[in-house]
């Protein structure tokens, strides 16, 4: 059995989530409770449902419960059918890309309590990194983010640093890896989106925008900024005291030292997330990889349903 849940938000944001995303603790419960009976209509999925998991979908889909319930299935149908991207999903396998530290999740959060990702680049060396393992690393810090509830509540902003694309990017930069992420991000993961920035796009940039902008929805595009070398523009959404020097920050540099420990040291908590979902091949032996009990390396945190 999962713990009870015990809600996290102070009271002003407790506010906010009732006003934003119709979230009622008087009903809360209820609404749990409609969710995973709704997971009735689909044995073929082993669906976790512990409260503090199942509330990142309610609170996107605004308590939606037939919204909420659509999403979880999503979020299982892209872990099983994009295996370049979650094939072998845990931190550990993936230390050299957190190393490479491509992205940097800026230290506080902005005036309305976002947390603010930089996606830096420069710093992915398509000779040694396929644009799969550099997004890998991305969706599994996403994942670890979505685990605050300030975050469920608040959402993200994200800012794509294109200093130094060149050519060989853009070749490397395959429609169809982007389709599939712009899907995960829109579609699966319980991820509210509130800004895009993008900051010194060369002109190249050009060519991959018109690609990106045909997999995104009206609503994300609509949230689209432009900065080029101009930071003061950008400044006037992100404050400077969030972003590193090189972007016209107070920060001394973009680095990202306490979230790739955090993730490294999440690896545990992914292996347990990883054995739910739609059951692998069998084995040779006879026996699923996945739909069997997962085990409670988390005390309290995850729980199987029984049908």
């Amino acid at each position: 059995m999962s713990e009870q849940y015990v809600c996290s938000l102070s009271a002003e944001l407790q506010q906010k989530a009732k006003l934003e995303v119709n979230e009622d603790p008087d009903t809360r419960q209820k609404k749990l409770d409609q969710l995973r009976h709704l997971f009735k209509s689909r044995p073929d999925i082993l669906f976790r449902n512990d409260d503090a998991f199942l509330l990142r979908f309610l609170r996107n889909k605004k308590f939606d419960v037939q919204k909420a319930f659509k999403k979880i299935v999503h979020y299982y149908e892209v872990r099983r059918d994009y295996t370049d991207l979650f094939g072998t999903f845990k931190p550990l396998d993936y230390k050299y890309i957190f190393d490479a530290e491509m992205e940097m999740v800026c230290p506080g959060r902005d005036s309305d309590g976002r947390k603010v990702i930089i996606a830096r680049n420069s710093r992915w060396d398509v000779d040694r990194y396929d644009v799969a393992e550099g997004f890998r690393g991305s969706l599994m810090m996403m994942e670890t983010i979505l685990q605050e509830e300030e975050t469920q509540i608040n959402g993200v902003v994200l800012i794509a640093d294109y200093e130094g694309y060149t050519m060989k990017h853009f070749t490397k930069s395959k429609p169809s890896i982007m389709k599939k992420m712009s899907d995960i991000y829109e579609n699966a993961l319980p991820l509210r989106i509130k800004a895009v920035h993008f900051v010194r796009q060369p002109e190249i940039f050009s060519k991959l925008y018109s690609i990106i902008k045909s997999f995104m929805s009206e609503k994300l595009t609509k949230r689209l900024y432009f900065h080029g070398e101009e930071y003061g523009s950008l400044h006037k959404y992100v404050p400077s005291s969030m972003l590193p020097a090189d972007l016209g920050g107070q920060l001394p540099e973009f680095q990202n030292k306490e979230w790739r420990e955090r993730l490294l040291a999440s690896n545990e908590e992914f292996e347990i997330n990883n054995k739910y979902g739609f059951p692998k091949a069998v084995g040779s032996l006879g026996v699923a990889d996945v739909g069997e009990e997962p085990g409670a390396g988390i005390a309290g945190s995850f729980k199987r349903l029984e049908v």
